[in-house]
């Protein structure tokens, strides 16, 4: 009896088992935004190209020390040394070891443009990662309110619904009581079934919206935790001023800062191309020892009074790139190259900043269209909702068919999502400016 009661409790561990490993996630904009960014494999990876910029930074800033190199050789020689005079000068195994130091002195610019370069990539990755955050925020911010504007899409087609009910259900007792015919309660159960696939395509839309969110966080492959969005769609309320926005996209846009990035490094390229022509100047010393031999056997002679003789050796060396100052010279075409690399690159930011005006006060224009719309809409619901309050009594009274019934039901509902899709599109409006500015939140 214990084992079969065992047993029975083991079964039914396991059959609930999925159950209690079934997570659930509730999130409002914020927490989804924080999910996210931790989960990006994209942002993770803008770290690691500026952790890969900074090693390349730390290598240009090396030229400017000294390079140390230490050596050892030895030599066996295969064929036999015969003395000269009675006397070995030279060994059979010698050994050598040398210690090296070179130091570039002068360069005319060019290790210090080279860290200029390296410099700015590092910029450059630091603005890319930053950019990906921005990015990946402003996408969470439209799925997350997309996913709002579904779910209360379905609560205002519901009500719908059960206000169709409600009126078959009038409809029959206004049959029973014999002042409606039968082809009044067919229309209005015909009404309430042809309504339930929008309720169905609304919760789906639903579905839709949150695998759109989930993909975003990070969490597309969760397919047991069940994620909930808590929010509101609610028109924003702030002050804009088109001039303190332009101001604001020049110095946060990221397009503007990647042309005036490429304006930079044309630049120290220039500066490179010029300083390849002038000459450079280096310092070098070297010491070395080599292992002695004994005279009198031609044994090797590695420890001892005399075993080693040493070599010490230094100077100073120049280097002019003379075929440099040719007229025919690569070098001359790669400086006039730069030069004119620069000029286009300070002609396309020119015609950028103003696409960036341009798209700033269109999106101040749609702003100030979805208000006038949210204005008008709201009245619109009220007195759709009036309507539709006054044709419920009116129907129950016989004063009205149903199918001026129905137009008040669909055209509440019809005022009810327009004002919704109006303040979602308000909300669009508001991303599209801050697209057009370069931030993710004023």
């Amino acid at each position: 009896m214990k084992t079969r009661t065992l047993s029975f409790l083991m079964i039914l561990f396991l059959a609930a088992s999925p159950l209690l490993k079934a997570e659930s996630l509730k999130l409002n904009l914020e927490q989804a935004v924080a999910l996210g960014l931790k989960n990006s494999t994209a942002i993770q990876s803008k770290v690691l190209a500026m952790g890969a910029a900074q090693a390349d930074l730390a290598a240009a800033k090396s030229a400017y020390y000294p390079n140390i190199t230490a050596g050892a050789t030895w030599t066996h020689m295969f064929e036999e040394i015969e003395p000269t005079a009675g006397t070995y000068y030279a060994a059979s195994d010698p050994l050598s070891l040398s210690l090296s130091l070179n130091q570039t002195i002068y360069t005319a610019g060019q290790i210090k443009n080279s860290v200029r370069l390296a410099e700015e990539a590092l910029k450059i990755s630091r603005e890319e990662l930053q950019e990906e955050k921005r990015n990946l925020i402003i996408l969470i911010e439209r799925a997350f309110y997309g996913y709002i504007l579904a779910v209360k899409s379905v609560e205002i087609n519901k009500e719908t619904q059960q206000n169709k009910i409600e009126a078959l259900e009038v409809t029959r007792k206004k049959y029973e009581a014999g002042i409606a015919s039968d082809f009044e309660v067919l229309q209005a159960e015909a009404d309430v079934e042809s309504f339930r696939p929008t309720v169905i395509g609304t919760r789906n839309q639903v579905k839709f919206a949150l695998l759109s969110v989930k993909n975003l966080l990070g969490l597309e492959g969760e397919e047991e935790l069940d994620v909930e969005l808590v929010g509101s769609l609610e028109a924003d309320a702030l002050i804009l001023d088109k001039e303190t926005l332009l101001a604001l996209a020049l110095s946060n846009k990221f397009d503007l800062k990647s042309r005036k990035s490429a304006i930079t490094l044309a630049e120290i390229q220039s500066e490179l191309a010029i300083s390849a022509n002038k000459p450079g100047i280096g310092a070098f010393l070297s010491y070395s020892v080599q292992s002695g031999v004994d005279p009198a056997t031609g044994e090797n002679r590695y420890w001892g009074e005399d075993s080693w003789d040493g070599t010490l050796t230094g100077g100073f060396r120049i280097q002019l790139p003379v075929s440099a100052w040719f007229p025919w010279s690569r070098e001359r075409a790669e400086r006039l190259k730069s030069g004119i690399n620069v000029e286009d690159r300070k002609l396309n930011l020119s015609s950028l900043e103003s696409t960036v005006r341009l798209n700033i006060e269109n999106s101040l224009l749609k702003i100030e269209e979805e208000k006038q719309k949210i204005t008008s809409g709201e009245k619109s619901v009220d007195l759709a909702g009036r309507l539709y309050d006054s044709a419920v009594k009116q129907y129950a009274r016989g004063l009205i068919s149903s199918l001026e019934l129905k137009d008040a039901q669909l055209g509440s509902n019809s005022a009810q999502l327009g004002y919704l899709q109006m303040i979602f599109n308000y909300k669009m409006a508001f991303i599209d400016l801050k697209e057009a500015v370069g931030v993710s939140s004023f």
